[in-house]
């Protein structure tokens, strides 16, 4: 319920949806050569996510149990992690690179 630097680290999961298009051989001319057709397929990867953020809170009113205030996000890095091959995605996997996001927060108190 105080303004201040916050440190966050948020454990959680994602799952990444990859749309590509495949060259597919769908019959031969009258010369035998392949006759492409281009194919759309999808694939899902389910991955371990980690997020770390660096921000300040700065709240407006000195109600109990509600406030209100504004938040900057100074930096937020998250690392999403394959747990059928770790050490490639852990390099080459998705990343979430945020420098700067400016937003309004809200705390809640529940006794």
């Amino acid at each position: 319920m105080k303004s201040g630097l916050i440190v966050e680290g948020i454990f959680g999961t994602a799952l990444a949806t990859r749309i590509s298009e495949e060259q597919v051989i769908i019959g031969y001319d009258q010369f035998g050569y392949p006759v492409h057709n281009y194919v759309d397929t999808e694939s899902r990867t389910r991955y371990v996510s980690l997020n770390v953020k660096l921000a300040n809170k700065w709240y407006f009113n000195q109600r109990d149990k509600w406030r209100t205030g504004l938040q900057v996000n100074w930096f937020r890095f998250g690392i999403n992690i394959d747990p059928d091959d770790i050490f490639e995605s852990l390099f080459l996997g998705p990343k979430v690179f945020a420098p700067l996001n400016i937003g309004c927060t809200n705390v809640v108190r529940l006794n």
